[in-house]
């Protein structure tokens, strides 16, 4: 399926990033035609009849109608939309709420719409056309992604919340998805130490070329997991088990264990690893 991948994006990068430079190349035409699109397909909202969007024309049209807005003043459509009330901030309805993780404050409900699906498809392809072409081999093995739950609740009008990041990682497309090292319910663990434990298990077991996390931090987390985890993670490779030490789901274990295999040659070369490292991965 890597080579299914690289055949799907790599004859498109080219185009993807040609069209990407012709873009930057004249940046306020390419605004000016993004921001008439977002008026236009939206000038019957409400915040587009609130700020006049049927007589927005040009950009100075738009700086004098639409004051610089924060989330609190948005949050009057945010909520009604929430509530299950059509064409707020936008015409299309709202098919996620993405969460913020309220480090800084209470959590935020960022609406996500078709629309805004395809424009964030739109710039996955150019960064993957744009990473292809600096690193040709970083698909060839499997990529590991860390995301958060897509659903974690369902607001007063029955739209899901959840991570954006998770959304988009279950969004992609099948030549994409089989290149993952973690199936999307290793991300629906509850128990934390459980769900990095997991993951770990499993990439540990496979040639991974890439990692892809919207936390950097993250990275960091997962190699201080790998070496607090290193004698159980050989242990599980070399017998095509997942510890029974952790708390996963019943349904979710399962469906883990049944693509594992005792890979006793894998678990050698973690071990020379390790033992190279005072010990740990």
């Amino acid at each position: 399926m890597r080579a299914i991948l690289k055949s799907i994006i790599g004859p498109i990068a080219a185009v993807t990033l040609q069209q990407f430079k012709n873009q930057c190349e004249r940046p306020q035409d390419t605004q000016r035609d993004v921001l008439k699109q977002i008026i236009t397909q939206n000038r019957e909202s409400a915040f587009g009849r609130d700020h006049s969007f049927a007589t927005i024309t040009t950009v100075q049209d738009f700086q004098g109608k639409v004051p610089v807005s924060t989330y609190e003043t948005l949050l009057p459509y945010i909520d009604k939309a929430l509530h299950g009330e059509p064409h707020q901030l936008t015409m299309e309805q709202p098919v996620l709420f993405a969460t913020t993780s309220g480090t800084t404050g209470v959590p935020k409900f960022i609406p996500v719409t078709p629309e805004s699906k395809k424009s964030k498809s739109k710039l996955m392809r150019i960064w993957m056309a744009s990473v292809l072409a600096a690193y040709p081999t970083v698909f060839d093995g499997k990529i590991l992604t860390i995301v958060s739950p897509e659903v974690e609740s369902y607001s007063k009008g029955g739209i899901p919340c959840g991570a954006e990041s998770g959304h988009g990682y279950r969004s992609m497309g099948a030549a994409v998805r089989s290149n993952y090292s973690a199936p999307y319910e290793v991300y629906e663990i509850k128990d934390y130490d459980a769900k990095y434990y997991t993951l770990l298990r499993l990439a540990c077991g496979q040639s991974i070329s890439a990692i892809y996390t919207p936390n950097p931090s993250t990275i960091v987390l997962l190699a201080e997991r790998m070496g607090e985890f290193t004698e159980s993670l050989i242990r599980d490779i070399r017998n095509g088990t997942l510890s029974s030490e952790f708390s996963i789901e019943p349904d979710f274990r399962v469906l883990f264990e049944r693509g594992l295999a005792p890979d006793p040659i894998r678990a050698v070369a973690l071990e020379k690893k390790a033992g190279s490292n005072g010990g740990r991965l």
